[in-house]
Formats: structure tokens, C-alpha cells, sequence
């Protein structure tokens, strides 16, 4: 079950403290040193003009950069290995006159994160969030495959705590709240696990019918995968052989099996070869994958 943190402090720290608290004292791949973090996000959660100061930092400089906003989010900080961000949450009411597209929010969408993150609310009321849990080593990362699913709690998630999700374990369902919420999370960038090296990856799930349906298109990897597939058209020999050390080397599965794709796109005639590769791949999806192309 997600980790949930009572945060009686009414205190609050400035953006750059907590940044320098979490690069000196934190290890963002490790659960005690996460929770360790909970009172100094809610006294980060707990200034009142943060979001509104670093909005303003930023457009003094001129550095509103494209990826540090979206609908949803606001990049506060950003280092090497984590970053803060602000995230908006609207309110049911703008949600239903249609002022917002609701799936622009991933309200009511059952996610897991391939990393470590925390969250407080800023502002707002809070939202309620449902919790599952899974084994995410019963996952081959083929879409429609079932697993159990095991509900935990409904919370109505708000001011005075902190909540910490597990990697590739914690499923939430976030509902839309009464009143426009900003909670101000803290995410780390540990998509490696520790223990294989192997990168892990991120889903959708369909709670009422216990599968995994598909990944989150915005992700890292999608974005990668993508780029994997535009280099189809692109018949050089650089391409190629880039192809080739992706295919056989990378720690995404998903990555790897796009790159045998673009290969086998480029190189029809080692298309039977390329597959009967891939089909000794460690990872049981990219083997399968490739028993089923060649099928």
C-alpha cells in the first residue's frame, strides 16, 4: 500500500532548502530516505507563494522553457536525479462543463510510476485516490495480460500528510476534486532497478478487469519508442548499425524490441534472422514478441 505520512508541521521552507536538503541527505532509490522526506515536502507544500514566486522567477529570467509546463504540471526544480514539480488538478465542476479534457489530468486512470515519488497538497481541498497493489514481476508487458489486482483503501488524500508511492507497485485511480487542488511532488528519477539494472517500465490498468492494457503515451520510453520508429525511414548504415547496439544492448525491453522492429523494416531480407534474435532475448516479452512475428 502506498505509504501514508502525517505531517503535523505548519512551518514552511523555501524552494531552494529543500532542494539542497534532498541533493545532501536523500537517496532517492531507497524507501527509508523517501520517507525521511515527508516533513520537509510539507513544509516545502506549506509556503504559500511558492508556485506563484517560481512562476515568476522564471518569466523574469525568460526561461519558460517548453518542458517545464504542461496543462497539468510546473516544473519547480530539476537536477540530476529528481525534480519538483507543481501539479493542477481541476475541479469537477470545470471537468463537467467541459471547459477541460479530463484524460488531459489522468483522472480516473489506473497508473502505477516506475520510480519513487511523494506528494502534498498546496492548495485546495485535496482529491480522493484509490489504491491497488500488484506484483510487477508476474508482467510479461504484453497488453490484455491479467493479474490480481488487490484493492487497498480509498482516501481522501488532503492537507496535514504526505503520501509516498512505491515503484511498479502502488496503482492509484485519482478523482477529480471539489475544488481546484495543487500538490507539489517530489520525483525521482530511479527507473533503473537496483538489484538487475534493467529498466523498469510504467502501465495502464483496467482495475474492474484485473489487466494490464497498455503504456502511458507520454512516458519516456514511448517518447523513445517513437523515435525508434521515425528511424525506419532513414536507410543508412549509422541508422543501422545504432539499430543493431539498441536492439542487443539496451536496458528497456519495450526499446529493444522496437529497434528489432525497425531493423527488420529496413533489412526485409534478415527479417526471419533478426526475429529468431530477438526470440533469445532475456526478457520474456521481447521473446514472445518475436515468436509472434515470425508465427
Amino acid at each position: 500500500m502506498a505509504i501514508y505520512i502525517d505531517t503535523p508541521e505548519t512551518d514552511y521552507i523555501s524552494l531552494d532548502q529543500f532542494v539542497r536538503f534532498i541533493e545532501s541527505e536523500v537517496q532517492t532509490f531507497d524507501e527509508e530516505s523517501m520517507r525521511a522526506t515527508a516533513p520537509m515536502l510539507r513544509k516545502l507544500a506549506n509556503n504559500p507563494a511558492l508556485v506563484l514566486d517560481t512562476l515568476n522567477a522564471q518569466m523574469a529570467q525568460g526561461s519558460l522553457k517548453d518542458k517545464a509546463f504542461s496543462a497539468q504540471t510546473i516544473t519547480l526544480a530539476s537536477r540530476e536525479h529528481f525534480y519538483v514539480r507543481a501539479n493542477i488538478w481541476p475541479s469537477t465542476a470545470e471537468i463537467s462543463r467541459s471547459k477541460l479534457y479530463q484524460d488531459q489530468f489522468a483522472y480516473d486512470i489506473a497508473h502505477d510510476h516506475n520510480y519513487w515519488f511523494s506528494t502534498a497538497v498546496h492548495h485546495g481541498p485535496g482529491y480522493e485516490t484509490e489504491i491497488f497493489e500488484y506484483d510487477y514481476s508476474e508482467l510479461t508487458g504484453i497488453p490484455g495480460q491479467k493479474l490480481e489486482l488487490r484493492h487497498q483503501e480509498t482516501r481522501r488524500f488532503g492537507t496535514g500528510s504526505v503520501m509516498i508511492y512505491v515503484p511498479n507497485r502502488d496503482v492509484h485511480i485519482q478523482r477529480a476534486p471539489d475544488e481546484l487542488t495543487i500538490t507539489i511532488n517530489l520525483m525521482t528519477n530511479s527507473r533503473i532497478d537496483e538489484v538487475t539494472g534493467v529498466i523498469r517500465d510504467q502501465f495502464f490498468f483496467d482495475v474492474d478487469q484485473q489487466i494490464m492494457t497498455s503504456y502511458p503515451p507520454h512516458v519516456q520510453s514511448s517518447e523513445r519508442i517513437a523515435f525508434i520508429e521515425h528511424c525506419a525511414a532513414f536507410p543508412s548504415p549509422g541508422v543501422i548499425k545504432n539499430l543493431h547496439k539498441i536492439s542487443l544492448s539496451h536496458g528497456c525491453r519495450r526499446t529493444r524490441w522496437a529497434a528489432f522492429k525497425a531493423l527488420a523494416k529496413l533489412l526485409p531480407d534478415q527479417r526471419e534472422t533478426l526475429f529468431m534474435s530477438a526470440k533469445g532475448d532475456s526478457s520474456e516479452y521481447v521473446a514472445r514478441q518475436a515468436r509472434s512475428a515470425l508465427g
